[in-house]
């Protein structure tokens, strides 16, 4: 049946939402929409308190400013008031001067039984004035006004008085102003009176409030002690101005008592509204000043904090929603699918049940329980069953397979495919024991076959014999996996095992060695006896290796003369150390062949896994590869165990070849001098000393670059470099600046080894014939001769032959010996400046400088004494019988014009002490 037509025809039922989403699709949408809304409260409530928190602040902000510019102006009039109060009787001219000082007093009156006086004083002030003279009864006042106005008529110091309105004024925010009192005590016959002053209120707006910023939504407030308004702003005909305040701002900070607190929301009185506060107190004159805003405000401050989420959460909703739909629909399109294609297979399985018996591989069918139902002629050649023997035996009896790796039984691919219902395959890692025990490799799978409820009827296996492929491949897969000439596993099959071997080490919390050795000086046995007597070297070590080697361990060939090899399993660090140690002596041990008696000179470096927590296994070689190197500078016989300094060391190398090479490239490189000084003749020479000056870092530090000196691809590029600048500034000295100084030139080992050196150092020096030969010493280090110690003997004889002085540098910091003064054509040594530095604090520096010095003296070589930085040294270095010293004490490493300079200075300093001493 066709996809298209089967598919239809299925979605005119009703579908089940199983399979594709499920149940589960609409508890997760109903979920993600909870979340969705439980988020969005969360974030109002979050907000909400956060527009408090900001609202409140600013507010309270607000009633600090009201009350101070309050307290200011209340404070102004006060003094004003006193001034003219303290001054005596109060005239018509000293109260003018008052309204003029304090132009916020609209009216001033002086009341008393003797004397009067006022300014301004008409209208309601008039009346005010006349009421409060006849006790305060003929105006129509509210209790609480009236017994304002009595309490300030008998205090006896600054009073303000009721908030009051003149009816006079046509406008209802116009009418309000509240008077002030100060009394006049009794001087000359005069009896005590009372200044009263009137301050009236524009648009009820308290006078010092005028030059500040108000919120417009907000009101601004003075509330006096007994609970009645000073001024309110702005103005509302639904409040009481008149009336004792019995809203939130009395509850909570005036008779509640808390006046901590920054702002505050409840009901207002004036307002008649919700609303959230914050005050601040004017204390000295009981005051208490505050700003108000309605709920509104607090909303949509809010609102604009939340807008933008709330139509994010809707959109959200949305689309979760929409999504829900959409999966559910393809959910429904899926199963119907799903039933297209099940009919379709049921169909094939049943065609395919009759071509079985004609295909060219080996078939055999069961029923449900496994029993053999059928098999093909080929599966009864490649079984040795019969049909007629197999019918109704379990299939393991006829079809009995094994593993090729270790023979162990396999569970039948038809047993798989009848448990879970599928298409199982074994690939080619199997093999197919026949009834006479004939083994051949094959490739088997298994199909189950259904019916259209989905029940098992039983299941088709199909294998075929592979065996000669398999021969093939394995033969293929040695050769490609392993060594031609020791049978060991190649670079490529030691990758693969090192992978697994780290895997054991993770899950067994063990260690794991990853080694590398390397036979030093190979190459000359290929050279000389040649590349068969090679050959039967490498097969010997191979087998001595693999003879201290566990049988779990790997051993290959990298390839020329380097080993690697793999152990794990290993629980100490000390069990690795004997392990190197044994292979060192094993094979180091002589091999003894038809004319030859040779001693192999191996060298190990190895990492160790997780130590080296290196999660690459190219790094873990690298690692490995590093100890190889610092093994084989050691020149033999060596085992190194990495550790992080040499990958450190490792990239200094690297820097300092990259700096020489563009130093070299750029003509940044540059020769310093530092002096050689006979303490008893003077100046005699120099040292040259390479330096490098970078284009944007100035001159660097020696350190920077001084492990790439000795590369062999720079070796001869900057010795060459050195030779030719060197002579030129020594014949500089000596024909112009009349300087008569030997100078001295380090040489490295790889430049003193390399096959061009003496040709290099003839020609160079045959540029310079105005030098004498014995000018120029070649310093040389002890690695040259540890290294091929006959050949670096020979050529430094040369160097002699041609009239130059040999010198070996850092005496006493490596592996040298006096065989090497003995044997080598030395003509002086330089004591290494670690000896010199310590000699007077440590007892051994002083005897190894002592006995070098003593030794040198019997060998009739020169000594000079490097790192000389202190009197003290000179003196010591002196009593020791040596002389010549070279170090910071006399100069540090010169620029050629500052060498000149330093010279004169230094033969001038000398003259001097000499003529005072004479």
């Amino acid at each position: 049946m066709p996809v298209a037509k089967s598919l239809d025809t299925h979605l005119q039922v009703p579908v089940s939402e199983k399979g594709y989403t499920g149940a589960w699709l609409r508890w997760i949408w109903i979920a993600t929409l909870v979340a969705i809304v439980l988020t969005w409260s969360v974030l109002a409530v979050v907000v909400w308190e956060r527009v408090q928190s900001a609202q409140g602040r600013l507010l309270h902000s607000h009633a600090i400013a009201l009350a101070r510019t309050a307290d200011l102006q209340l404070l102004a009039i006060r003094t004003g008031m006193m001034l003219v109060a303290e001054a005596g009787v109060p005239t018509p001219n000293s109260l003018a001067r008052l309204l003029a000082l304090e132009p916020d007093i609209h009216a001033i009156a002086y009341l008393s039984g003797t004397a009067s006086a006022s300014i301004g004083v008409h209208g309601f002030p008039f009346t005010l004035i006349q009421n409060l003279a006849k006790g305060g009864k003929g105006l129509p006042l509210s209790t609480a006004q009236q017994a304002a106005l009595q309490r300030c008529l008998s205090s006896r110091a600054f009073c303000i008085g009721p908030l009051l309105q003149d009816p006079q004024i046509a406008e209802p925010s116009s009418r309000w102003g509240f008077p002030v009192f100060q009394p006049v005590p009794a001087s000359s016959g005069q009896q005590a009176g009372m200044l009263l002053g009137w301050v009236k209120l524009s648009n009820s707006l308290f006078p010092a409030w005028r030059t500040l910023a108000m919120v417009h939504h907000g009101a601004v407030f003075l509330l006096r002690d007994d609970d009645m308004l000073l001024t309110r702003y702005p103005y509302s005909a639904q409040t009481d101005y008149a009336a004792v305040q019995t809203g939130s701002v009395v509850r909570h900070w005036l008779r509640g008592g808390a006046m901590q607190q920054s702002s505050f929301a409840g009901y207002s009185s004036a307002a008649h509204a919700w609303r959230m506060c914050a005050v601040h107190p004017l204390p000295r004159f009981a005051l208490l000043a505050g700003q108000c805003i309605p709920r509104a405000s607090l909303l949509m401050a809010w609102w604009r904090s939340m807008r933008s989420p709330s139509w994010e959460a809707v959109l959200l909703l949305f689309f979760v929603s929409a999504g829900y739909l959409y999966l559910r629909h393809q959910n429904r399109i899926q199963e119907a699918l799903r039933r297209s294609i099940e009919s379709d297979i049921w169909e094939a399985k049943e065609r395919a049940e009759v071509t079985l018996h004609s295909i060219g591989d080996a078939v055999i069918t069961t029923d449900h329980q496994g029993l053999v139902t059928q098999m093909n002629p080929v599966a009864e050649q490649l079984t040795g069953w019969t049909l007629a023997d197999a019918q109704g035996q379990a299939l393991e009896n006829v079809f009995h397979i094994v593993s090729e790796d270790d023979g162990r039984e396999v569970s039948s691919p038809a047993t798989m495919a009848l448990r879970e219902k599928k298409i199982v395959g074994l690939a080619n890692h199997t093999i197919l024991v026949a009834r006479d025990g004939t083994r051949r490799n094959i490739e088997d799978s298994a199909a189950p076959i259904l019916d259209r409820s989905g029940q098992v009827l039983g299941v088709v296996l199909v294998f075929h014999d592979i065996t000669e492929r398999f021969e093939l491949l394995e033969r293929l897969s040695y050769q490609a996996t392993h060594d031609v000439l020791t049978g060991l596993p190649n670079r490529a099959l030691f990758a693969e095992r090192m992978q697994q071997a780290k895997l054991r080490a993770d899950r067994g919390q063990s260690l794991l060695v990853i080694g590398l050795l390397d036979l030093d000086g190979f190459k000359l046995i290929n050279d000389r006896l040649g590349h068969a007597v090679g050959d039967l070297v490498l097969k010997t070590v191979a087998q001595r290796i693999r003879a201290e080697l566990r049988a779990e361990d790997t051993l290959c060939r990298f390839g020329g003369d380097e080993f690697a090899f793999l152990s794990g399993e290993i629980k100490q660090v000390g069990e690795i150390e004997m392990l190197l140690q044994r292979l060192l002596n094993v094979v180091a041990q002589p091999l003894e062949l038809d004319s030859e008696y040779l001693l192999p000179a191996p060298s190990i470096g190895v990492t160790i896994y997780p130590l080296d927590a290196a999660e690459a296994l190219e790094d873990l070689v690298r690692h490995a590869d590093l100890a190889l190197y610092t093994s084989k500078k050691s020149l033999g016989n060596h085992w190194t165990i990495f550790s992080w300094e040499m990958e450190a060391q490792q990239q200094h190398r690297l820097h300092g070849e990259e700096l020489l090479e563009m130093a070299l490239t750029h003509d940044h490189l540059r020769l310093y001098y530092q002096p050689v000084v006979d303490v008893e003749k003077g100046m005699i020479g120099a040292e040259a000393l390479l330096r490098l000056e970078h284009p944007s870092r100035g001159l660097l530090s020696p350190t920077e670059f001084f492990e790439g000196l000795d590369t062999p691809k720079l070796a001869q590029r900057i010795g060459r470099f050195v030779l030719h600048h060197a002579l030129m500034q020594l014949r500089d000295w000596l024909l112009h600046e009349k300087l008569d100084i030997k100078l001295s030139i380090n040489v490295s080992a790889s430049y003193l080894l390399h096959p061009d050196f003496l040709d290099d150092l003839r020609q160079i020096i045959a540029k310079y014939p105005e030098i004498p030969r014995n000018y120029l010493i070649m310093e040389i280090t002890e690695t040259a001769p540890m290294i091929d110690f006959e050949k670096a003997k020979t050529v430094l004889a040369a160097c002699q032959e041609m009239g130059c002085q040999i010198s070996l540098d850092d005496f006493g910091t490596g592996s040298a010996s006096l065989t090497y003064l003995q044997k080598l054509p030395v003509d002086s040594i330089k004591i290494d400046q670690s000896f010199v530095r310590d000699m007077l604090e440590d007892s051994k520096d002083y005897a190894i400088v002592a006995g070098v010095v003593y030794s040198a003296e019997i060998m009739n070589l020169r000594v000079v004494a490097e790192g000389v930085e202190s009197e003290g040294q000179v003196r010591a270095l002196q009593n020791l019988h040596c002389t010549l010293l070279q170090g910071f004490y006399y100069a540090k490493p010169l620029a050629p014009e500052q060498f000149a300079q330093w010279c004169a200075n230094f033969r001038s300093a000398r003259d001097g002490e000499s003529t005072a001493k004479h």
